[in-house]
């Protein structure tokens, strides 16, 4: 049998055709869903995280690297709640610091934390505190 162009044309488009059809039947009895259960619920969360960002802008946390010190300068009073130390490479080196609660009395415009011994590499700092009467969320990536 002698194949000429109009022959592989149509096995081309039958061949095309039977792909069209299994990628069909593949989307239709598959079990994975294209929409999200809680979708407004994420949103929600997303934009109350955003506002707390926003309020972030009015602190600047600088890291001492000499010292492992977070230094904290607030546009005016301010405190911090909860420092996460996450760490890219190793889980079991995240850890939380959760700030006295004698040091949310008093308010200040400049706050110093020792973040104790890090060891090396990339992490993440999850800040959450109080500027302005609102609280803040920071998120931060250092290097060590």
């Amino acid at each position: 049998m002698k194949l000429d162009w109009s022959k592989i044309l149509i096995v081309a488009m039958i061949a095309f055709i039977v792909l069209i059809v299994a990628m069909g039947i593949k989307m239709a009895t598959s079990s994975q869903s294209l929409y999200e259960v809680d979708y407004y619920e994420k949103g929600e969360e997303h934009t109350s995280r955003m506002n707390l960002e926003k309020e972030g802008e009015h602190v600047d946390v600088e890291f001492l690297h000499r010292s492992n010190k977070l230094k904290f300068n607030f546009d005016s009073l301010g405190y911090i709640q909860t420092i996460k130390l996450l760490n890219l490479s190793n889980s079991n080196l995240d850890r939380t610091l959760e700030i006295n609660s004698n040091d949310v009395v008093d308010q200040k415009e400049e706050v110093t934390v020792s973040l104790g011994d890090l060891s090396l590499g990339i992490w993440v700092l999850e800040i959450s505190g109080f500027v302005n009467d609102k609280s803040f969320f920071i998120k931060k990536q250092i290097i060590k």
